[in-house]
C-alpha cells in the first residue's frame, strides 16, 4: 500500500515535487514513461483494426472474463424498453430532472448564429456544425455511471448530433446494467 504524500507549497523542493506529480498523472507522462502500457494499447488497437468485432469479443473474454458474441453487442430495443419499465420511479424522476436541467443549460450556452459581416468585399462569418456521430463510453459494469450518459448524450443531442452510440462493458453475466 502506498503512503499518502502531502506536498506543501512552503516546502523546499515543492516545485520539483509538483512537476513530478503532474508528469506522473498526465496522459503524456503515462504514454512517454510507460512503454509497456502503450505497447499493450497498440496491440489491442491493431487486433481490433484487423479483426473488428471478433477481436472485441475475444478481448472481452480475455480482459473482462465475459463470453459475448458480436451478435450480442447491440442491446435489443425490447430489452431497453423492459429495463426502462423496471426502473425505480424515484430514480426515473431524478434522471428526467437531471436531463432537463442539462438540456436547458446546454440550450442556453449553445452558440447562436453569429452575425455575418463583410470586409474588403469578402463575406465573413462563423458557422458551427455538429459532428455527424459520437460515441459515448459509460464505465462501471457493476455500478454504471448514468451521469456520464446525461452529461455527454444530452449536449450532443442539443448540438444536433444525428447518431449517438453508447457503449458499456458487460456485467459478469454478459448483460448491460439495466440503468
Amino acid at each position: 500500500m502506498t503512503a499518502l504524500t502531502i506536498i506543501k507549497t512552503e516546502q523546499a523542493g515543492f516545485r520539483q515535487q509538483w512537476q513530478a506529480l503532474r508528469k506522473k498523472l498526465s496522459l503524456e507522462g503515462e504514454l512517454l514513461e510507460n512503454g509497456q502500457r502503450i505497447e499493450q494499447v497498440r496491440r489491442i488497437v491493431e487486433k481490433v483494426r484487423l479483426k473488428g468485432d471478433e477481436a472485441i469479443a475475444q478481448l472481452t473474454a480475455d480482459l473482462d472474463k465475459v463470453e459475448i458474441s458480436p451478435e450480442d453487442f447491440r442491446v435489443p430495443e425490447q430489452q431497453l424498453r423492459q429495463a426502462h419499465r423496471q426502473l425505480d420511479e424515484t430514480l426515473l424522476a431524478a434522471l428526467r430532472d437531471a436531463i432537463e436541467n442539462v438540456r436547458s443549460y446546454q440550450k442556453q450556452i449553445k452558440v447562436k448564429k453569429q452575425p455575418d459581416w463583410s470586409c474588403f468585399g469578402a463575406h465573413l462569418g462563423i458557422r458551427y456544425h455538429p459532428v455527424q456521430r459520437v460515441g459515448v463510453c459509460v464505465p462501471g459494469a457493476s455500478a454504471p455511471l448514468i451521469s456520464t450518459v446525461v452529461m455527454t448524450v444530452v449536449p450532443a443531442q442539443v448540438a444536433g448530433v444525428k447518431e449517438i452510440a453508447v457503449v458499456s462493458p458487460p456485467r459478469h453475466q454478459g448483460s448491460i446494467h439495466p440503468v
